[in-house]
């Protein structure tokens, strides 16, 4: 055979083998994300001695963003001494089809004795590849382990291609016990997947956090005024946080489901028939309707335009590459080449003619057994000096975030990026609180190495191995709602009331770069200077108008996150309305650091403010 025939062929064989190799990997993947859409009929509890512990039934799983929880009862029947619980996983053979995910998830609970708690295990947007937990028992590792059916999304924040969905702008509903998939009108799984209750809403989550991967919830009226108040809670938080609730039935004007629509939205219109509460980054959506089906083309195309906006932020999710292009969290990533080069080339010419030239003249060739390892671990330490030298030992963390803070409820709601750079892989890992959602932005590459991930729930949500690695930049998209106290206290600066200026004291708790305040007319005061924490300062009236409309927050979270920080920052006017204010810090008061200790910090956020001051009441819209 001649040898163009050979090569063509070889050709040919590795492209098979290629193409094979990724229809494995598809198979895999989607194999796993359908096996991880399952949930056990029943949860078969396990005793270990005077311990029990009894898996509950979790909501449908989402496919491609969020946060999933499993939820376990732990019962002590000892009548004297505590018990500390520690569930742990996955705990069988790893499936390694090269995807980044978690080698593990855990939590531990105290549980006194005689008594019952509850032990709530959260999963990140990243798949674990397992079907099985650890149980430790005050530090005991038990025999008997608990069947765990994980959460396997068919594609992460990154690159989505390499893994099948059903399309970047399918929207992931969650319908309530009360509804059925029957109820929605014909559609396709490229429009939106339709995920009914496993549970009534009265068994529903009390953390925001399990509803975080769908792109909007529907219930009825009459559930959410029997739901738990704990429940409603997570709810209106999931709605601060970019989520869309959609409710069906009428509102009586004496229930406590209206009450609260009343007094917690910032905005209520009627949009294309359809009642509209806009709170925090998200909408509360009512019709009287019983079923989605019954809905006209416009009320069903302003509830699918909430869902599409809901999901924006996820479609936008951009690779490595692209993240730091547009959010680099340092300057200078580049490794010096010349430098490595020459020590390179000096090792080359010590390490073999230079070395063999020597111990040849000297007689001593025998010496080459630990000439060249002793000349090769010289090398290696000159090449982590000659890098350290150059850039030493930092840390970088830089964030860009927009807050909106909710005087009149003690809500601040924030969603940005944060971005982290260590010269050295940082021991301790990450550290955010209980309601803060990571999802972390990654490089998609099946050749490159495996990164193993940890997650430890505690006190803290604690991103323990695998997540920072050294001169590697680290990017992740923030969501975090909480009660703060945080205000800004106004007053009129003379008797004139708005035709005068307007006193402010900075109850921020941090300094202030830029300050604009929309008086009761809409007419914009601003800050003349920087204004720092805790000081008194007038503000100057302008000429400008504040334009926003009702969703101005909304269209915040939807669109290109920077793009919009930008916008805001420049023309307030088109989002500030009468009774709100924009304040700018380079610091990050509502969303934590991460790292424990940080050399350089490149801070910024926007904080979108609605005053609870009647000096500046929000007028109706």
């Amino acid at each position: 055979m001649k040898r163009g025939s050979i090569c063509r062929l070889a050709s040919t064989l590795a492209e098979f083998v290629g193409k094979a190799r990724s229809v494995v990997l598809i198979a895999v993947g989607t194999l796993v994300a359908v096996i991880g859409t399952v949930t056990p009929a029943t949860a078969r509890e396990i005793r270990y001695g005077d311990v029990v512990i009894r898996p509950l039934a979790d909501l449908p799983q989402t496919a491609s963003h969020g946060y999933h929880e499993f939820s376990f009862v732990v019962v002590n029947e000892s009548p004297t001494e505590s018990r500390r619980v520690t569930l742990s996983g996955p705990q069988s053979s790893e499936v390694d089809i090269g995807l980044p995910g978690l080698s593990r998830v855990g939590r531990t609970v105290t549980v006194g004795p005689g008594s019952t708690a509850r032990l709530h295990l959260m999963q990140p947007p990243l798949p674990v590849f397992g079907n099985s937990l650890q149980v430790r028992i005050d530090g005991e590792v038990q025999s008997e382990i608990i069947p765990w059916v994980t959460a396997h999304p068919r594609y992460w924040v990154g690159n989505p291609r390499h893994i099948p969905s059903r399309g970047p702008g399918s929207r992931d509903l969650l319908i309530s016990q009360g509804l059925d998939e029957d109820s929605f009108p014909a559609h396709s799984d490229e429009d939106y997947r339709v995920s009914r209750a496993t549970v009534p809403i009265s068994a529903w989550s009390e953390n925001w956090l399990a509803y975080s991967g769908y792109d909007g919830l529907v219930t009825t009226v009459a559930e959410l005024e029997q739901a738990p108040r704990a429940v409603v809670e997570a709810l209106w938080r999931y709605v601060e946080a970019g989520g869309a609730l959609v409710c069906l039935g009428e509102v009586t004007d004496g229930s406590e489901w209206f009450r609260e629509r009343r007094e917690r939205p910032r905005a209520s219109v009627l949009e294309q028939g359809v009642e509209v509460d806009y709170a925090g980054f998200g909408v509360v959506l009512n019709v009287a309707a019983s079923t989605v089906a019954e809905l006209n083309s416009g009320q069903l195309d302003r509830l699918d335009a909430a869902w599409r906006r809901s999901r924006d932020p996820w479609d936008r999710a951009r690779d490595l590459g692209s993240v730091h292009g547009q959010f680099p969290v340092a300057a200078k990533l580049e490794v010096p080449v010349r430098g490595l080069f020459v020590v390179v080339l000096l090792f080359t010419l010590l390490i073999g003619p230079a070395n063999l030239i020597f111990l040849s003249r000297r007689k001593r060739r025998i010496w080459l057994l630990w000439t060249v390892p002793g000349l090769s671990l010289m090398a290696c330490v000159a090449v982590v000096v000659w890098v350290l030298a150059d850039e030493g030992l930092v840390r970088f963390q830089r964030s860009a975030t927009i807050t909106v803070l909710d005087e009149r409820v003690r809500r601040a709601t924030s969603y940005g990026w944060a971005g982290y750079y260590a010269t050295l892989t940082s021991g301790d890992g990450l550290r955010f609180g209980l309601e803060t959602e990571v999802s972390p932005i990654l490089a998609w590459n099946y050749r490159g190495p495996k990164a193993s991930r940890t997650v430890v729930w505690g006190e803290a949500q604690h991103l323990d191995q695998g997540w920072l690695r050294a001169r590697v930049p680290s990017y992740f998209m923030l969501r975090k709602t909480e009660q703060r106290r945080e205000r800004l206290s106004l007053r009129w600066s003379s008797a004139e009331g708005p035709a005068g200026g307007l006193e402010v004291v900075n109850g921020l708790g941090v300094d202030l770069e830029t300050l604009w305040v929309a008086g009761p007319t809409g007419r914009l005061y601003r800050a003349r200077e920087s204004l720092a924490a805790g000081i008194a300062a007038e503000l100057e009236r302008t000429d400008a108008t504040a334009a926003g409309d009702v969703d101005a927050v909304r269209r915040l979270y939807h669109g290109d996150l920077m793009g919009r920080l930008r916008r805001l920052e420049q023309e307030p006017a088109q989002f500030l309305r009468p009774g709100t204010y924009l304040a700018v810090t380079r610091s990050s008061p509502f969303v934590e650091d991460g790292l424990d200790r940080v050399d350089r910090a490149q801070q910024r956020t926007l904080i979108y403010g609605i005053s609870q001051d009647r000096t500046l009441q929000e007028l109706a819209p």
